[in-house]
């Protein structure tokens, strides 16, 4: 009966420190997570240059299309999205497909919205 208890007595203690490590664990994972403020702003810093990089590089239809047409409309996922295309046949089925979605008569050749 002693050896019972004594062994219960071992696996509860074995039990308790693995929990124990697995919430050590966790919450230096969480910690590891947490952003260091400089970093976040230093890779926000970053992320413009490289949308603006991105933005020098479109030739003038593509450029006034994103600055000028649909400046107010577009959704910030939608402009990340059109940056990243690499050819011109990309940028103008964006372009056709964005416009549709926006279409209140789809089965309409004439886009009202446009």
């Amino acid at each position: 009966m002693m050896q019972a208890s004594s062994a219960r007595a071992r696996r509860t203690r074995a039990a308790i420190s693995l929990g124990l490590l697995w919430l050590a664990g966790v919450g230096l994972a969480a910690a590891q997570q947490a952003i260091n403020p400089r970093h976040q702003q230093r890779s926000y810093r970053q992320e413009e240059r490289r949308r603006k990089r991105l933005e020098k590089e479109l030739n003038g239809y593509y450029k006034k299309w994103l600055n000028q047409d649909v400046t107010y409309i577009i959704t910030p996922a939608e402009r990340e999205a059109f940056l990243k295309l690499r050819t011109n046949e990309e940028r103008d089925q964006f372009i056709e497909a964005f416009w549709q979605r926006r279409n209140p008569d789809p089965d309409s050749p004439y886009n009202s919205f446009k």
